[in-house]
């Protein structure tokens, strides 16, 4: 079979495997392993039982923090309600409806694995590599863990494989009408997720400016196309910029209500903030806390990004992390050589290279700044929002290496044993396989005691 045909089957069957197995994990998880899940839950229960979405100063809904999350984007929330007010209809088992709410995060999988074979097909043109790409995207042992209960993180990540998707399309193609409509839903989306998806925003706005005024340089062009965007995104995600306006004045992001709700309610809790006592440098690489409490931030942060469980308190065995620093160390690294030598070189890719670092960079230095400044929390689920421009560097560096691996092979082949094969082993094939199922079997075997916790209670 024609491999642009296979690709679109074999990244299907990845694609139901994902969403088959968070399924089944989002059933069976219990709260108490699923961080901020009951916190986010309040304002879903809030909004079926009332039929309409919070202010932000209702006393039901103030966390241990001493604020609720609908001062800060939750979109994925307001999604999460709906679901359970379809269950409500049927029944009033609360386990079956929190198993409703959290359907939010596998139509995350899916939808990242739909854009992700997307933009292999639009990247990548060999077969393996195509599918080791779906593979880095589906099945790394955070992302699973998080598709497993109900958070912003996983849908930012499913917003960001958008983005990336659109970018490619509109610099193929141009700013057509559909790709305007589709930044726009993106943008007006990502606005009411995640504030560690912004770096979206920022890269889609340069990519959208500069893309579009290459493309035709007249003003009518160019501000027609800008005001689709921006009325599509305003509709969408403005009322929640307003209404934070309204509620505490300009506050447009919510900073100063949280700010202040958590002086007024939050309990003694202690939270770290490393700024009065440290540098921002000596943080990311100095440990913050005592004894046996101390951590180191990038450590802990690149730990967690691969996988770390259980509200941050079961992590894998030290041999793990490093077969996954090793295996996607080299290909990022290797991709990032010979990007950096392709942005030298050549000006043709150079706008979508620059959006790729911006959605890298800017999550990591959200992540460490709000460290560094609110709450000491090295948490690598702050910065997945990254993933999908990380994995492509990645499937790009292992693009690079199969081809050195294939000239090594056919040496071998050909000069050692001296035979001509029709069938040659394909290192990101491979890869791509044994990623897979070293990513289901670290999941389970971390988290196979707690995972059917509710399942007999849903019945």
């Amino acid at each position: 079979m024609n491999n642009k045909k296979l690709f679109p089957i074999s990244a299907s069957l990845l694609i139901i495997l994902a969403a088959g197995f968070t399924i089944v994990c989002t059933l069976g998880l219990d709260t108490r392993y699923a961080p901020d899940e009951v916190m986010r839950k309040q304002i879903a229960d809030f909004i079926v039982m009332n039929g309409y979405l919070p202010w932000g100063d209702e006393p039901e809904l103030i966390t241990v923090w001493g604020f609720n999350y609908s001062f800060s984007p939750y979109f994925p929330t307001i999604l999460g309600s709906l679901f359970m007010k379809a269950a409500s209809l049927f029944t009033d088992n609360p386990y079956i409806l929190l198993a409703a709410f959290r359907q939010v995060s596998t139509i995350s999988v899916i939808g990242t694995g739909i854009y992700s074979m997307l933009i292999a097909q639009n990247v990548f043109h060999r077969y393996g590599v195509q599918l080791l790409f779906v593979s880095l995207s589906l099945f790394l042992p955070q992302f699973l863990y998080l598709a497993s209960y109900f958070n912003n993180d996983i849908f930012s990540i499913f917003l960001g494989y958008g983005f990336v998707y659109c970018w490619i399309r509109a610099l193929r193609n141009g700013w057509t009408g559909t790709q305007c409509v589709h930044l726009g839903i993106l943008c007006g989306l990502m606005s009411i997720t995640y504030y560690f998806g912004y770096a979206y925003l920022l890269a889609s706005l340069i990519v959208f400016c500069i893309s579009c005024w290459k493309e035709k340089t007249d003003k009518i062009y160019f501000w027609s196309r800008f005001v689709i965007v921006f009325l599509i995104a305003f509709t969408i995600g403005g009322w929640w910029f307003i209404k934070n306006a309204n509620f505490m004045a300009f506050d447009f992001l919510g900073f100063k209500a949280t700010e202040f709700y958590q002086e007024m309610y939050g309990q003694n809790l202690n939270l770290l903030h490393p700024a009065d006592s440290m540098s921002f440098i000596d943080m990311i690489f100095k440990p913050v806390g005592q004894g046996d409490e101390a951590m180191l931030w990038w450590r802990h942060s690149l730990m967690s990004y691969i996988g770390v469980f259980q509200s941050m308190s079961v992590v894998m065995h030290w041999k793990y992390y490093v077969f996954y620093f090793l295996i996607l160390g080299s290909g990022f690294i290797t991709g990032f050589v010979f990007s950096l030598k392709s942005f030298i070189k050549m000006n043709k890719n150079r706008l979508f290279m620059i959006a790729l670092v911006i959605s890298i960079v800017l999550p990591v230095f959200l992540s460490a700044y709000n460290s560094y400044v609110n709450d000491y929390q090295p948490q690598g689920r702050y910065m997945m929002s990254s993933l999908c421009a990380v994995m492509l560097c990645v499937a790009y560096g292992f693009s690079k290496l199969e081809t050195i691996f294939d000239r090594a092979q056919g040496w071998l082949l050909n000069t050692v044993f001296r035979i001509k094969p029709d069938f040659r082993l394909s290192l990101s094939l491979i890869t791509a396989l044994f990623f897979c199922y070293k990513g289901l079997q670290l999941y389970y075997l971390h988290n196979a005691e707690i995972l059917f916790t509710n399942l007999s209670r849903l019945f």
